[in-house]
């Protein structure tokens, strides 16, 4: 009897543990905009279900510990597979149009030139462009216009 009481309160601590750290890891996760603690979260639930079937301890902890790492990795797995995907911008259809300068540009001042009835600032990697002229967009940084001159 002795035992058997022993067995269940046991059970009862380590159902109560997996609870708190569900809980625990889940109010960490919801207070952050990163990815901290959901995978314990999931951890936490297995080793509750091993908790209420009586496996012992030391079990649940393998598990806890494995069932992270494996969330762990699979998590980045996938956030890295969504992340290689690039969402491209309306400024992006600019790469390779023409824009005409409006104030001379130089590979070490920016100056500006307009496409699109919009005036960017702009900066050359190949050297002087006067006013006037017709440039090629390279690239763009940040909120600037790569261009090079327009080869006739």
């Amino acid at each position: 009897m002795t035992l058997l009481l022993s067995l269940i309160d046991n059970q009862i601590t380590w159902i109560v543990v997996w609870i708190s750290v569900f809980i625990l890891a889940l109010i960490i996760e919801l207070t952050t905009e990163q990815l901290v603690s959901i995978w314990f979260c999931g951890s936490a639930v297995i080793c509750l279900i091993l908790a209420i079937f009586s496996v012992p301890w030391w079990i649940h902890l393998i598990v806890f510990i494995l069932a992270s790492s494996i969330l762990l990795v699979v998590s980045r797995f996938l956030i890295k597979k969504d992340q290689q995907k690039s969402v491209p911008t309306n400024t992006d259809s600019l790469i390779g149009q023409e824009i005409k300068i409006t104030k001379e540009v130089n590979s070490s001042s920016y100056g500006e030139g307009k496409v699109r009835d919009v005036v960017w600032s702009i900066l050359s990697k190949e050297g002087e462009i006067k006013e006037g002229e017709i440039a090629i967009i390279e690239n763009i940084e940040g909120n600037h216009l790569i261009v090079r001159r327009k080869e006739n």
